[in-house]
C-alpha cells in the first residue's frame, strides 16, 4: 500500500490529511485528493475544502472531462537531468499562503493551491486567475471554471503520459492542460464569447529517477510569477500584452485587428493577447508561455500575483520585502514539527497590505483586484543514512 500525505493550505494556516492508497496510487489520488480554493466572493476570506472532482463549477452541469493527449515518443516524463551535488542531501516541503482583496472593485480574481507529499511526482500546484468581461459577472465565472479545472487537467495529462510511458517536456503537459481547460469553456460558449481569464500556475515536480525537484511554470495573460533567492530573482512568466511587438505580429498574422487610439493598443479590442476564454477573438491564444528549471536550496520563494499587485509593486521591492520578512523570522519553522505554521500566509498578507497601501497613497489612478500567492520552498536536510 502507498501512503499519501496531503498538505492543504488555508488562508491563515495549514491542514494535514493522511490517505492510504490502493495498488494504483494515481487513480486513488485523483479520486480522493482534496483541493483548497479561495472564496473570492469575499476578498481575503478563508479557503474552503472541496473534492477536486466534485461538480462545483457554476459554468457546468457536467463532470470534468479528460483532456486529449496526443501520442508522443516514449520515455519517463519525470526524468530530468541530475540536480547539483549539494542538493542530493535535501528534501523539499513547500508551504503555500494566499491573500487577496477586492480593492474597491467587483471581485474577478481567484486562486488555487494544492500540496501533496508521498508517491505522486507533482508535489505542489499553485495558480492565480484574473477574470475579465464587459459585465464583470462572466469574468468571475471564467476564473472559477479555470480554477476548478486547470489542476485536474494537468494531473490527468501527466498521469496519462506516465501510463503510456511517454516522454515530453513538462511544458507540453501544461500546454495540453491549458488547451483542455479552454476546450471545456467552449462547451459553454455563450458565457465566454467576450469573457476570459488570465492563468498563471507553478508546479513542483519530484523526479522519481533522480530524486530531484524541478519547477515548471505556465501562464497566459498578465498575471506574473517570480522565483526569489537571497541574492535576487528571475521571472517565471511572460506578459502577453497587445503592446508586445512579437505578440502583435503573431496575432495580426493570424487575422487579428490591431488598433491604437485613446484606449491604448488593443488586439481585437483586448489589452492581453493570450487568455483562457475570449472565444470571440480566435487570435487570443490559450497556449501558455512555459518555464522549466531545476530547483536548488538557494531557491527560497515563489510569488505569483495578479496584475493588481504588480501594477504597484516591482520584483525588486518584493525581493526586499522578502529579505526583511525572513530576517524577522530566522530561523524559519519546520512544517513537520509545527503543521499549523503560517510562514507563507504571513508573507502573502504582508505583500497584499503593502500593495493596498500603494493604492491608498495614489501610486496609480485606477483600482484593481489583488491576489498574491506566496510559495515557500522549505528545504530540509535529509537524515544521515544508517
Amino acid at each position: 500500500m502507498m501512503l499519501f500525505s496531503i498538505v492543504l493550505c488555508r488562508v491563515g494556516g495549514c491542514g494535514l490529511a493522511h490517505l492510504i492508497g490502493p495498488t494504483d496510487p494515481y487513480e486513488y489520488l485523483k479520486e480522493r485528493i482534496n483541493q483548497v480554493r479561495v472564496d473570492s466572493n469575499r476578498g481575503g476570506s478563508p479557503l474552503h475544502w472541496t473534492s477536486m472532482f466534485e461538480n462545483n463549477d457554476p459554468a457546468s452541469d457536467e463532470a470534468t472531462p479528460r483532456p486529449d493527449t496526443p501520442e508522443e515518443s516514449e520515455v519517463d516524463p519525470t526524468a530530468h537531468s541530475p540536480m547539483p551535488q549539494d542538493t542530493q542531501h535535501f528534501d523539499l516541503f513547500p508551504i503555500v499562503g494566499i491573500a487577496q482583496d477586492r480593492n474597491g472593485r467587483s471581485m474577478e480574481d481567484d486562486a488555487y493551491a494544492c500540496t501533496t507529499e508521498g508517491g505522486h511526482p507533482i508535489r505542489t500546484f499553485v495558480a492565480v486567475f484574473d477574470g475579465h468581461s464587459a459585465n464583470q459577472r462572466h469574468g468571475k465565472k471564467a476564473a472559477i471554471l479555470a480554477r476548478n479545472n486547470l489542476y485536474s487537467m494537468t494531473l490527468r495529462t501527466f498521469d496519462s503520459r506516465i501510463r503510456r510511458a511517454q516522454n515530453v517536456p513538462f511544458g507540453k503537459v501544461l500546454e495540453d492542460a491549458f488547451k483542455a481547460t479552454e476546450n471545456y469553456m467552449k462547451r459553454h460558449e455563450e458565457d465566454f464569447q467576450q469573457a476570459g481569464t488570465t492563468a498563471t500556475c507553478v508546479c513542483i515536480v519530484r523526479s522519481v529517477l533522480h530524486q530531484a525537484y524541478t519547477l515548471h511554470a505556465g501562464n497566459v495573460g498578465d498575471s506574473q510569477a517570480f522565483l526569489f533567492t537571497a541574492e535576487g530573482f528571475e521571472p517565471l512568466t511572460r506578459m502577453h500584452m497587445a503592446t508586445d511587438i512579437e505578440e502583435q505580429k503573431r496575432a495580426v498574422a493570424e487575422g487579428a485587428m490591431l488598433t491604437d487610439n485613446d484606449w491604448g493598443v488593443r488586439i481585437n479590442g483586448l489589452q492581453i493577447t493570450r487568455s483562457l476564454g475570449d472565444l470571440e477573438s480566435p487570435q487570443t491564444s490559450c497556449v501558455p508561455h512555459t518555464v522549466d528549471l531545476e530547483l536548488a536550496p538557494s531557491h527560497r520563494w515563489v510569488v505569483l500575483a495578479s496584475d493588481g499587485y504588480w501594477d504597484v509593486a516591482t520584483p525588486e521591492a518584493t525581493h526586499a520585502a522578502i529579505r526583511e520578512y525572513e530576517a524577522s523570522l530566522a530561523p524559519l519553522p519546520a512544517p513537520l514539527e509545527c503543521p499549523g505554521n503560517h510562514v507563507a500566509q504571513h508573507l502573502a498578507t504582508q505583500l497584499l497590505q503593502a500593495a493596498l497601501a500603494q493604492y491608498r497613497a495614489g501610486a496609480v489612478s485606477h483600482r484593481d483586484n489583488i491576489t498574491v500567492a506566496a510559495l515557500y520552498l522549505n528545504w530540509r536536510a535529509k537524515p544521515p543514512a544508517e
